[in-house]
């Protein structure tokens, strides 16, 4: 079944794995109480060194999109342009995994 959903969340981050687990713990969990909403969730990680890489391993869902970017985006824009090109939704809220 192809999942056409109506908003991607989406969440570039890079070296924030503490934040980003908690973000998208809690999104994940919302999203399995909720699965009558057609929402992808996008974590875009910008080759971060601090092991935010392993908190894709925790989660295992068709609305979970992972992608790791393959070159190092020197600013958050340029970052956010790059994840952009991921976004399945009609429509994007991107959601920054700061403090």
């Amino acid at each position: 079944m192809k999942y056409n959903p109506i908003l991607t969340i989406c969440i570039p981050t890079y070296n924030r794995k503490k934040y980003s687990e908690s973000l998208i713990g809690y999104l994940v969990k919302f999203l399995e109480e909720n699965s009558n909403y057609k929402v992808q969730l996008l974590v875009s990680n910008n080759q971060s060194t601090d092991g935010t890489e392993e908190i894709k391993d925790l989660y295992k869902y068709d609305f979970l999109t992972w992608i790791n970017q393959k070159a190092f985006a020197p600013n958050a824009e340029s970052h956010l342009v790059e994840c952009l090109k991921y976004c399945k939704g009609e429509y994007v809220w991107c959601y920054r995994d700061w403090e």
